[in-house]
């Protein structure tokens, strides 16, 4: 007994001896040297210390660096606390496992090769054997009462960039309770870690054994991804200045079961602060101050992803384009300049045998709140900017099915006053879609920087007003109905001419718009209180409207004309004015109380358009009415003009243009009934114009000469009106007839006719067929015959009826009239000292004096036989005679005498309107000449 009990104290010292000095030197000695051996000199245990009592070690000052100074670990303790179950249960238990103050430190560095990753192939369904394998696999029996890190860190450092990398995690701590694989129950694991910047990981599970599951849940929070910069940096366009990420989830991982092998539950994902900014230039394109996923459910290996809501709140993304027309936004996801590595060829993997498993997704709701978009865009007129606010958007029922509905909801503002508003739904697959929109008071001035760059407009103001629907219809056609309103529009323009329109009103009511292929139908267009004026710059000219061969041409070369039928336009209360400033002084036409009306207007319909149109063209009457077909007005036309009261001398700074002469007084009226058929125009233009009368003169280069007051005069009437009658016809289907040119040839030649031929007005005036610019008279005759007096009395008649005209008569003189004054002379002569003057002794004075005659010149001939006759020898003796000018000019002044007496005695004509002129020697007519003043 004795013995027993010495040997029981001699192995109780040695187990004493053992556990507290032997066994704590042997573990630093052996294991600091096997760590100096695999690690170098640095390597280290400061302390062992061991207690066989409650079976515990301990190690304390435990430091560890790579010899290629990547890594470091460093330790503050260490602790094992071994249970005495162990002894009777024959397998290790563990009552504690401490790690406390493990710092590691990684530095990366460019030198590091890069690990190209290998894809094993591995037949389909491998993963499903494989975990059932380890459903089924039979674990080591071990058993830990509680395994512990605390106030743990990591410090890490990437070189391998150009931007240097580090992150430091701290506190990490890990708490695993009851952990066995001795016995079906639960264990229950938490890792907790923190890093200096306020990055939080919590990790919670709960494992059991046959069959093995994991359940819990994990959650990061305050991790700032702006940090990974250094690793994307060099492929991106960007920089994202900050995001804060964060997660929860709840998790099941059920062996047992591979159908339901991976459920993610109650699932959280949620991005703050963002910030991304270009790498030069603006100061940020997106902010988003939250994106989170709330209510997430995933399932593996359905792949089926449930999610309750997404949520976008209060941020904004400013979206720019440059001169050149890149979008800051598409340089943005472009890739950078990055190192080109040597290509590796690309790992291939066998076609899998099984079909893969599609995802498959439900958002039930996403929404956008308090969110931003600014527009800037680089104009050569000035950079245009449009921010929209979007208060709240939604989407709910999104998903990968694509033949389920999904609803939108949304809400846009624009500027101070604009509104618009979506709702309805979309169906995916065909493009189904069935919305109402609404628009309210969008400011037009939000554009006014592209009216001006493509437009060269100025828009002062102006709002837009819709309610509408959009759909989508059969044959991947559109649809949009509703009705437009734009109010108070306020526009200008200064190149090539300086214009300003607008109107109070325009109402758009009606609307059906189809695409592919467009075709719109509009019930009524209302235009109220439009206004407008243009001036013409004093550089402009007035140009003849073009010929249409280029446009005729054209046309026919088209396609089918736009399907467009507007059923009624109304414009109410509209004015225009032009004013004229390539004349001087400038030319202003006012068109005020406009009131038009066009009704079932369209290019493709056999029912023509009919036209209703009434206003004061400078205070004058204007009235149009008919029907026309827009898409060929030729082909078939009618319409009825009416214009009374029009002042003329508001033409005044034209006529001095063209004409060289102001007008003093003048209204103007027209009743016009114009007609086309066939492209045949044939037009009557009853034309009355009421004291008209011209002033002084104007000195333009651009004149032409013309008698226009004698052309005014002949077209006057007794009372000072010119009635007139304008007939015109041509052939439209010409290419190089136009409406204009046939009115331009009309009136030209009105006007030519007049200055040309007055008499032949008077003439016609009258009912005339003769010559009224002349009298005629037998050879010395002053005489009038009856053909003389039946002019007289159409002359007399058509001055009654222009009583403005005066009358200048011009004698003229014939050959025969001079025959007849010659031989009036010779008688006188050769009678001279005649007692007797009948025609036998005139006949012996001839013939005796052309004996003389003969026998003076020697031209006697000895073989004339007979006399020659009275004609014969008178012939011979004119030639010897000379006219006294006296008896021509008394001949030409009674032929004059004679027509100014019948006209101011027998037709009354007054004395003053008649005047005489010195006979013209270079007309050899018998005659009175007539010429009107």
């Amino acid at each position: 007994m004795r013995k027993a009990l010495k040997i029981s104290g001699i192995l109780f010292i040695l187990y004493v001896l053992t556990g507290f000095l032997i066994l704590p030197f042997a573990i630093k000695f052996f294991g600091q040297r096997a760590l100096q051996k695999q690690f170098g000199e640095s390597a280290a245990i400061q302390k062992v210390t061991a207690n066989p009592f409650t079976w515990k070690l301990a190690i304390e000052g435990l430091t560890l660096n790579d010899p290629a100074e990547q890594w470091s670990l460093q330790l503050a303790s260490a602790s094992v606390d071994v249970s005495a179950a162990t002894v009777y249960k024959f397998h290790p238990v563990f009552d504690a496992i401490v790690i406390d103050t493990p710092d590691i430190g990684y530095v990366r560095t460019q030198s590091e090769p890069e690990e190209t990753p290998t894809i094993e192939e591995e037949p389909a369904g491998d993963w499903r054997e494989a975990l059932a394998d380890i459903n089924t696999l039979e674990l080591p029996k071990i058993q830990i009462d509680l395994f512990q890190i605390q106030h743990g860190s990591i410090d890490f450092r990437d070189e391998s960039n150009a931007e240097v990398y580090s992150q430091v995690i701290t506190p990490i701590n890990l708490t695993l309770h009851e952990f066995t694989t001795a016995v079906e129950n639960e264990d229950v694991i938490r890792f907790s870690a923190e890093t200096e910047q306020g990055t939080a990981l919590q990790f919670e599970a709960t494992l059991t054994e046959n069959p093995m599951t994991l359940s819990g849940l994990i959650e990061l929070s305050g991790f700032d991804i702006s940090r990974l910069s250094p690793y994307y940096k060099q492929y991106t366009q960007f920089e994202l200045a900050s995001a804060v990420f964060g997660m929860r989830f709840d998790y099941r991982i059920d062996l047992s079961d591979l159908d339901h092998l991976l459920v993610l539950s109650a699932g959280r994902l949620e991005l703050t602060d963002i910030l991304c900014r270009p790498l030069t230039g603006e100061d940020r394109v997106i902010s988003l101050n939250t994106a989170r996923l709330d209510g997430i459910q995933f399932k593996f290996p359905q792949l089926d992803l449930q999610v309750d809501k997404v949520t976008l709140q209060d941020g904004e993304t400013r979206i720019a384009r440059s001169a050149d027309g890149s979008i800051n936004l598409l340089r943005l996801v472009g890739s950078a300049e990055a190192p080109v590595a040597d290509e590796a060829p690309a790992p291939t993997t066998s076609e899998p045998t099984d079909e893969a498993t599609a995802l498959t997704y439900h958002f039930d709701s996403i929404e956008i709140l308090d969110y931003q978009i600014a527009w800037a865009d680089a104009l050569t007129s000035g950079e245009a900017n449009v921010t929209i606010d979007i208060p709240r958007a939604e989407i709910k029922g999104a998903s990968s099915d694509l033949s389920s509905p999904f609803t939108v909801s949304a809400d846009y503002g624009f500027g101070e006053t604009g509104s618009a508003h979506i709702e309805g739904s979309v169906i995916p697959e065909g493009a189904q879609i069935d919305l109402d929109l609404e628009v309210s008071t969008f400011p037009l001035t939000l554009l006014a920087n592209y009216a001006q760059e493509f437009g060269q407009l100025t828009l002062k103001s102006g709002t837009v007003d819709f309610d509408g629907k959009l759909q989508s219809q059969p044959d991947d056609r559109l649809q949009v109905t509703g009705a437009v309103n734009v109010t108070d529009f306020d526009m200008a323009t200064e190149t090539p001419n300086d214009l300003q329109a607008g109107w109070q009103a325009l109402d758009i009511t009606g609307i059906d718009v189809m695409t592919n292929p467009i075709a719109v139908k509009i019930e009524q267009i209302t235009l109220n209180a439009p206004k407008s004026q243009l001036r013409l710059p004093a550089t402009s000219s007035g140009a003849e409207p073009q010929s249409t061969e280029s446009t005729e041409s054209a046309s026919t070369s088209e396609s089918a004309p736009l399907d467009l039928l507007i059923n009624n336009i109304n414009i109410q209360s509209g004015s225009f004015t032009l004013i004229d400033e390539s004349v001087q002084p400038a030319g202003e036409f006012k068109i005020e109380q406009t009131e038009l009306k066009l009704g079932h207007l369209s290019f493709n319909s056999p029912q023509p358009t009919a036209l209703d149109l009434t206003a004061l063209v400078n205070q004058s009457h204007l009235t149009v009415k008919g029907q026309l077909y827009p898409a060929n007005p030729k082909q078939d036309s009618t319409l009825k003009i009416n214009m009374t009261g029009l002042t003329l001398p508001t033409f005044s700074s034209y006529s001095g243009k063209s004409v060289g002469r102001k007008i003093d007084n003048g209204v103007f009226a027209l009743d016009a009934h114009w007609t086309i058929k066939d492209s045949k125009l044939k037009a009557s233009n009853k034309i009355l114009i009421d004291q008209m009368s011209f002033g002084d003169k104007v000195d333009s280069d651009t004149a032409v000469t013309l008698p226009l007051d004698l052309a005014i005069t002949l077209l006057k009437g007794v009372n000072g009106e010119m009635d007139l009658s304008l007939p015109l016809s041509g052939d439209l289907s010409d290419p190089k007839a136009s409406v204009w040119q046939i009115v331009r040839t009309a009136v030209v030649g009105l006007v030519t006719n007049v200055a040309a031929a007055p008499f032949k007005l008077l003439s016609n005036l009258v009912g005339s067929e003769a010559d009224l610019s002349q009298v005629l008279f037998e050879p010395n005759s002053s005489q009038l015959n009856a053909d003389s007096i039946e002019r007289l009395n159409a002359i007399a008649k058509a001055l009654k009826a222009r009583p403005q005209i005066s009358l200048s008569l011009t004698p003229t003189l014939s050959n025969e009239d001079d025959t007849e004054l010659a031989k009036e002379a010779l008688r006188a002569k050769l009678l001279a000292d005649s007692k007797d003057t009948d025609d036998a002794t005139y006949q012996k004075h001839v013939a005796k004096a052309y004996k003389a005659k003969q026998k003076a010149s020697g031209t006697t001939s000895a073989h004339e036989t007979a006399e020659p006759s009275l004609t014969q020898m008178e012939i011979s003796l004119l030639a010897d005679t000379e006219v006294p000018s006296s008896a021509r000019k008394q001949l030409a002044q009674a032929r004059v005498a004679a027509v100014e007496s019948y006209l101011s005695t027998t037709s009354e004509i007054e004395d003053e309107r008649l005047s005489s002129q010195t006979f013209d020697p270079e007309n050899q007519s018998a005659s009175v000449q007539f010429e009107l003043k």
